[in-house]
């Protein structure tokens, strides 16, 4: 039991000394809201960087725990080419995902883009500047909103995410 414990102290101890991932900034003014078949408000944050094959990514992450979702993912999309102001419909996004599942009864609602689409997503980018630090990143504003469908499970409705930015 003493080794166990000994263990345990040992590997919180270098926990504590590594240093921390690269931290998620929460943008000023990122806020979100759900509707539809689970409701909520929360913050976010929103980063933009190039991609080694001439695109981009947008990663849209809560930054605070959302009552009543177990896993939440806001929204991670390609964007073709280099990022700039107006708007992505579905179809002008490349792969990407965004998701939740419910702590109540474990239902999973999803917009995705693999091969075909599932649910429904539009991005707006009303500013778009390049930084220097880090490079290939982007400050950006506007709004994204994904509509969330059912997947594998028996509810009828859906879930509607929207952030502005």
């Amino acid at each position: 039991m003493h080794l166990r414990v000994a263990f345990l102290a040992a590997t919180a101890a270098l926990a504590l000394a590594l240093p921390p991932g690269p931290a998620r900034a929460e943008q000023p003014g990122c806020t979100g809201t759900l509707s539809g078949a689970f409701t909520a408000t929360f913050r976010c944050s929103v980063t933009v960087r190039d991609l080694d094959d001439g695109n981009a990514v947008i990663d849209l992450a809560q930054a605070e725990k959302v009552e009543g979702i177990g896993a939440f993912g806001v929204g991670s999309w390609i964007i073709p080419g280099t990022p700039a102001k107006g708007s992505y419909p579905f179809d002008a996004l490349g792969q990407g995902k965004s998701s939740l599942i419910l702590d109540r009864d474990g239902a999973l609602f999803t917009a995705t883009r693999t091969t075909r689409g599932f649910g429904e997503v539009s991005l707006e980018l009303t500013s778009v500047t390049k930084q220097q630090r880090p490079p290939g990143t982007y400050a950006v504003h506007g709004s994204f909103r994904a509509r969330l469908l059912p997947k594998g499970n028996l509810h009828k409705d859906e879930v509607v995410v929207t952030v502005k930015f």
